[in-house]
Parts: C-alpha cells; sequence; structure tokens
C-alpha cells in the first residue's frame, strides 16, 4: 500500500513537471513545489482534525480499550467487533503490552544478548537499508545526469522518462502485490533483492568499462 501511493504521488509530480517543461516562468518549479506543501497541510489538517484514529496499543495503554477495539475492527474487519481475528489481535495486545509492564530496566544491550535477538537486529538493519538501495534514490536524483550520459539531453525527453518510470513502478508494485499471499513477502523480498544486486552489478561494470 505505502509504495503503490508512493508511486500515483510520483506520477502527478512527474506528468505535472513535464506539462510545465516548457513554461517560461519560474512558476515551472514553484507550482510543483507549492503543490508538494499542499499535501503535507492537508494530511496536517486531517491530523489536527481528529481524523486520524490513534494506535490501539496506545488507547489500550491509556485505559481506552473499547476505542482500540473498534479502531482494530475498522481497520481489519469492516467494523466487525466480533470478529475473530479482532478479537485474536486485541488479546495478543493486551498480553504484549502486560509482558512490557513486567520488564523493567530494559536497554539497547538487550538487541545483543541473544542469538535470537542478534539475528531480528540484522533483519531489521538489512531491510532498512535494501528498502533505500533498492535504486529509487539513483533515479529520483541522479536520472538528469545519467540521461545525458548517454546523450538523452533535452528537458522534455528526460521529464518523459522520468513520467514513464513512475508509472512502470506503480505497475510493478501493483504486479508483485497480487503475489504476497502465494509466494509470501519473504521470498518476494529475497528475489527482489537478489534481482537488483545482479542488475546493479551488470550496470556498475558496464559502467566502468
Amino acid at each position: 500500500m505505502y509504495l503503490g501511493i508512493f508511486f500515483v504521488g510520483s506520477i502527478l509530480s512527474a506528468f505535472l513537471t513535464l506539462g510545465m517543461i516548457n513554461w517560461h516562468s519560474e512558476w515551472a518549479w514553484r507550482l510543483p513545489t507549492l503543490l508538494q506543501i499542499l499535501g503535507t497541510v492537508v494530511i496536517t489538517t486531517y491530523i489536527l482534525a481528529g481524523q486520524m484514529p490513534e494506535s490501539p496499543r496506545w488507547d489500550l495503554r491509556h485505559g481506552k480499550p473499547e476505542r482500540a477495539l473498534r479502531t482494530i475492527a475498522t481497520l481489519h474487519a469492516n467494523g466487525d467487533v466480533n470478529d475473530e481475528l479482532v478479537q485474536y489481535e486485541m488479546a495478543e495486545m493486551k498480553e504484549g503490552l502486560e509482558r512490557d509492564d513486567g520488564v523493567a530496566g530494559v536497554s539497547y544491550m538487550e538487541f545483543f544478548r541473544t542469538k535470537g535477538n542478534r539475528k531480528r537486529l540484522l533483519v531489521t538493519c538489512v531491510v532498512a537499508a535494501g528498502a533505500q538501495l533498492g535504486g529509487n534514490t539513483l533515479t529520483s536524483y541522479y536520472l538528469a545526469p545519467i540521461l545525458r550520459l548517454i546523450g538523452i539531453t533535452t528537458p522534455a525527453e528526460q521529464a518523459g522518462i522520468n513520467a514513464g518510470l513512475s508509472v512502470w513502478g506503480l505497475i510493478c508494485v501493483m504486479t508483485a502485490a497480487q503475489f504476497i499471499e502465494k509466494i509470501g513477502r519473504r521470498m518476494l523480498w529475497l528475489q527482489g533483492l537478489i534481482g537488483m544486486l545482479v542488475w546493479f552489478s551488470f550496470i556498475t561494470g558496464l559502467s566502468v568499462s
């Protein structure tokens, strides 16, 4: 969902910029920037108006179990508070909070005390780093210099390729999302990681040559 919405925003931004590529005015860059600010204002207003639900764990922690139950039911069971999944998640959160309350003096050294915790920390770091090293930064910040290296120099062509890449990204994300339940998140993630490693190795080798 996150990546899908990311690429929807990327497509809107890319095509807006493409449409303004021939504007001989400072508004060619001011307007896209202002629209990004407008998005932040809309989200902030949504939160301040009380439309953003609190975390169910926060509600449970602060003695509001009914509101926590309603939030879980709304997000996971179309509002059915008696749904089996909702009841299970509610019980799981309560148990987790009770365990947290029973643990005193916990420090960051817990990450390294056991083999299992060290493995979890490693997986978390690798996933976080992998999300940043997947190529999005390369195409987001350095697309224009890369295109100039291969002879694509006109702003219109560069903006058009940028828009096309945004559409392609959305197609890839939505296609992969259809296989989450069949293939599994772990296998999809590993396939994507290995695929990017292989192709970036090729690109690096060809760039050096």
